[in-house]
């Protein structure tokens, strides 16, 4: 996952991110508390390849979210993985 971040002058803001192998059908993360869900788009070439974001201010340059969680259609929580996000 890739830690949000913004470039530019005005800063334009560059959601968390980052990609879930596997049969995810929801992904969340906790802002403040608050469970929030990423919007998902599939691999074309790989279908089980899940990447996700979320949407500023949801997740603003510099305040990270935390307890990243996948989900598959059935509501089960799926292995995690490196939930870590990264800067680069």
């Amino acid at each position: 996952m890739e830690a949000p971040s913004s470039v530019g002058r005005p800063a334009v803001a560059i959601p968390e991110f980052g990609y879930y192998a596997g049969p995810a059908a929801s992904i969340t993360a906790l802002d403040h508390g608050r469970v929030i869900h990423a919007r998902l788009a599939r691999w074309s070439v790989n279908p089980r390849i899940v990447v996700f974001w979320f949407i500023p201010p949801a997740a603003p340059a510099g305040a990270t979210l935390t307890g990243l969680g996948a989900y598959d259609a059935a509501g089960h929580q799926l292995p995690a993985g490196s939930t870590a996000p990264g800067n680069g």
